[in-house]
């Protein structure tokens, strides 16, 4: 039992780290797939990291110790007789009571069989769209490659099967995916369907502060991703083409790559037509400037550029000027220029941050055919 409640703390803990790493492109998947975001399909993504995470857990862990001192004690073979489980279960029944034999590890055991496989009938009919015919074949495909698994050591890695390998095992997984599968539209029927989601795709939607912090969110996390897998290029770089350098030109890594990053995620976008970052982009909002009559335009390059750099520059100017030891009163207000940002962001009418405030800018939605109805806001 231990080992149960060892094994679903473990699954808890990969899965949060899985949905970790598959949010920033879950966010991007959503709004380019969608054109919106589906909280709901975002929480089914956690579902399915946590679901994932535990079918690896309480098929495979723990894991024995692997040699052949322990194989030759513990080594494990397989059961190819279907309905095994039920003279399993006549053993275990004599001088029990029926609660008592409910709760027999033998009962419990093909219970649990069932149960560990229904969400995976619930996930893929619902969150997956798929029929119940493919979802039953998945699952017991999914079952049977753990069966595999179990039986080949780890696929060879272990000396010997630390697992049995159960025919009644794939029998009740897969009971329990045809369960899940039938179950699926009245556990997750507000799970909103894929091709349901695409449909309104293109069509333009008001400009929300939500929005407006995601797109921010994506862009500071592509710079830290953009900076950090450059600094370990450049750094990698220098070991091998020029070996052993001063530690001033160590010291330039860092800049070079954040460097990279802005222009990359801010400056090149905005010199293009558009002129919104790529997190901007991915939500479909961009920048306009509005015309003496009332009517938008995508303002001058130079316009576009000198917005893209207002926030930019509250990391940048610093970094480049730390070497000569300036200590202006100015340099010190910078770092205020992010936070500021973020908090206009819900006072302002059109939700603009501290750049498009200081260059009369305004964000609309990309897909308006005519600019001034993607103007509402929320």
């Amino acid at each position: 039992m231990q080992d149960w409640v060892n094994n679903g703390l473990l699954a808890a803990i990969i899965g949060a780290v899985a949905f970790a790493a598959l949010f920033l492109p879950g966010l991007v998947w959503q709004y380019r797939r969608f054109g919106r975001l589906s909280f709901a399909r975002l929480l089914g993504l956690a579902a399915v990291c946590l679901y994932a995470a535990a079918l690896l857990t309480y098929t495979l862990l723990p894991l024995p110790e692997r040699s052949v001192e322990w194989c030759q004690l513990h080594a494990r073979g397989m059961n190819l007789r279907p309905f095994a489980f039920i003279d399993d279960i006549r053993e275990a029944a004599p001088g029990r009571s029926l609660r008592g034999l409910l709760t027999s590890f033998a009962v419990l055991q093909v219970a649990f069989n069932v149960v560990l496989f229904v969400p995976f009938g619930v996930i893929l009919r619902r969150y997956f769209n798929r029929s119940v015919l493919v979802t039953t074949l998945l699952g017991a495909a999914t079952s049977l490659l753990i069966e595999l698994t179990q039986l080949t050591g780890l696929w060879f890695i272990y000396p010997c099967a630390f697992r049995a390998a159960d025919v009644d095992d794939l029998m009740t997984n897969t009971l329990g995916t045809i369960l899940g599968a039938v179950l699926a539209p009245v556990l997750l029927w507000w799970m909103p369907r894929a091709h349901q989601l695409v449909q309104d795709r293109l069509t333009p939607r008001p400009v929300t502060m939500w929005r407006r912090w995601i797109g921010m969110l994506i862009d500071a996390i592509l710079v830290a991703l953009v900076a950090g897998t450059t600094a370990v290029v450049l750094r990698v770089a220098t070991l091998l083409f020029l070996g052993d350098v001063s530690e001033e030109w160590t010291l330039l890594i860092a800049p070079a790559a954040i460097a990279l990053a802005t222009i990359t995620v801010f400056v090149w976008p905005a010199w293009n037509h558009l002129a919104a970052s790529v997190g901007q982009t991915v939500v479909w909002l961009t920048p306009k400037w509005r015309n003496a009559d009332g009517t938008l335009h995508d303002g001058s390059r130079l316009r576009r550029v000198v917005r893209s750099l207002v926030v930019p520059a509250s990391w940048l100017i610093p970094m480049f000027l730390a070497p000569f030891g300036t200590s202006s009163p100015f340099i010190w207000l910078l770092p205020l220029v992010v936070p500021l940002s973020l908090v206009m962001v819900p006072f302002t009418r059109t939700h603009r941050s501290l750049s498009g405030w200081l260059t009369g800018a305004q964000m609309v939605d990309i897909r308006a055919e005519e600019t001034d109805k993607a103007l509402p806001v929320h």
